[in-house]
C-alpha cells in the first residue's frame, strides 16, 4: 500500500489528487494476481483470473483497511466510475463504503452515455462526452470525495469524472482523492528498446 499526489490525468494533468493504492504493475510481472485487472479483455479465462477472484474480497479489505490508515479524513461522498465493468470497482467501492457508512454513494449520478472506451486511443474528451451527470436537487455539497477505480493508468476516466465534478455547485472547492488497488505507470519512451 502506498499513498502519493498524483496529476490526473498522468500527462497534462487538469487536477492534483491524493491517491493510495496496493500496488504499482511492474513490467513483466505478468505472475501478479492485480495483472488481470489491466488485461482483463486478454485473459477471460485462466490462471489469472481465477487466482485474482480467489482473493479479490481480500484485496478489497486491504485497499479499504489502506485508505483509513493513510488519512484521517471522512468522507462524504463516494464514486465509481461509469463502467462495462462495474463489478471490478464495485467489490472496492463496497468494502470501503463499510469503512465510511456515512459517505453518500453518488455513482448512479455519473452514467455512461456513449459507448467509449478507456484505454488506449480514447482521449479525455471522449471520455467526457461520454458520461452524463444528473446533479443533485437538494443543494448538497461535498467536501471530501473518493474516487474509486480499479486501474490507474493514464488517469483520462478520473479526469473524465472530475471534469463533470468542476462544472457542478455541489463540487465546489471539494477535495478529491483516488483509489486503486493497481497502478500502472507509463512506460518512460527513452527506457523502450527499439530491434531491428
Amino acid at each position: 500500500m502506498e499513498t502519493c499526489e498524483v496529476g490526473i490525468p498522468t500527462v497534462d494533468p487538469i487536477a492534483k489528487v491524493s491517491f493510495v493504492y496496493l500496488e504499482k504493475y511492474q513490467p513483466g510481472d505478468k505472475n501478479n494476481p492485480l495483472f488481470y485487472l489491466q488485461t482483463r479483455q486478454l485473459l477471460r479465462s485462466g490462471c489469472l483470473r481465477l487466482a485474482y477472484r480467489k482473493k479479490r474480497k481480500t484485496y478489497a479489505e486491504s485497499l479499504a483497511d489502506s485508505l483509513v490508515a493513510s488519512c484521517d479524513i471522512v468522507f462524504d461522498a463516494i464514486v465509481s466510475l461509469p463502467s462495462r465493468y462495474p463489478g471490478l470497482s464495485g467489490t472496492y467501492k463496497r468494502a470501503i463504503m463499510q469503512k465510511f457508512p456515512s459517505a453518500s454513494d453518488i455513482s448512479n449520478r455519473f452514467t455512461k452515455i456513449l459507448p467509449v472506451r478507456s484505454g488506449p486511443g480514447a482521449t479525455l474528451s471522449d471520455l467526457v462526452e461520454s458520461i452524463g451527470y444528473c446533479k443533485a436537487s437538494n443543494g448538497t455539497h461535498y467536501s471530501h470525495v473518493l474516487i474509486v477505480d480499479d486501474v490507474l493508468s493514464s488517469g483520462n476516466s478520473a479526469a473524465a469524472l472530475i471534469t463533470h465534478m468542476r462544472e457542478h455547485p455541489e463540487f465546489n472547492n471539494s477535495t478529491l482523492h483516488l483509489v486503486c488497488p493497481l497502478w500502472v505507470q507509463p512506460i518512460d519512451k527513452s527506457d523502450i528498446t527499439v530491434s531491428a
